[in-house]
């Protein structure tokens, strides 16, 4: 009797540790997929900014934008509406 208990608990651990080294396993693949990806948010932010700051501070490009009707904003760079300066600016 005591020979079937033994095994019933050595199955049981195996199975644990098997669910722990595929978790394992998992989590760092995960991990690495995570990490390779690169951040590009700060890189968009500071880009954004100079370009307000340059329509902020040409009273020109901040004229053309102001000028804009509503009806047809939000603009897209690729749109024949979009300020032909700010667009000259930004590229």
């Amino acid at each position: 009797m005591m020979g079937n208990e033994k095994r019933g608990w050595i199955r049981i651990v195996e199975a644990f540790v098997s669910i722990l080294l595929i978790a394992g396993a998992v989590l760092v693949l995960m991990n690495e997929g995570y990490i390779a990806k690169t951040d590009i948010s700060q890189k968009v932010y500071d880009a954004e900014l100079s370009i307000l700051r340059d329509i902020e501070l040409d009273e020109t490009l901040r004229t053309e934008v102001l000028e804009l009707e509503d009806s047809i904003l939000p603009l897209e760079l690729s749109d024949s509406e979009f300020p032909l300066s700010v667009k000259t600016r930004i590229a």
